[in-house]
């Protein structure tokens, strides 16, 4: 579970739901609706891309940042691996950042992003030198 809130303030819980090491996880999020005091699950999040990842998550607006997805959960495959894993001693075809869309359920690979260490796993607000 990763606790996201919005630019507008919006409370999300993102589930991650795994089914084995070799598939890709899917999402679920779920609103937090203050007049009920419970949560309601979606898949329409706006003009937002949520980022997610053990150190850290964020929601970040896609009218902003238009090179970013909307409805789209931005994830690491290498979560849970070992502490200065070479992510290049696996399969290529596992490694790196992915794209999975809340609308048609499917997941993309974020392309050339380069190879790293794995751990720690990535913190998406690294902040940018102009």
């Amino acid at each position: 579970k990763y606790l996201v809130v919005a630019p507008a303030g919006r409370l999300m819980v993102v589930l991650k739901e795994t089914t084995g090491r070799r598939t890709s996880p899917s999402f679920k999020v779920q609103v937090l609706d203050a007049s009920r005091q419970g949560w309601k699950e979606t898949d329409d999040i706006g003009n937002t891309a949520l980022f997610v990842a053990v150190n850290g998550s964020l929601c970040v607006s896609t009218m902003e940042h238009p090179e970013l997805k909307a409805g789209c959960v931005y994830y690491y495959t290498e979560d849970d691996l070992g502490p200065c894993k070479d992510a290049r001693d696996d399969d290529e075809e596992e490694n790196g950042v992915r794209v999975f869309s809340l609308k048609d359920r499917r997941t993309e690979t974020v392309e050339g992003l380069g190879w790293g260490r794995s751990w720690p796993p990535p913190a998406w607000f690294i902040p940018s030198i102009p």
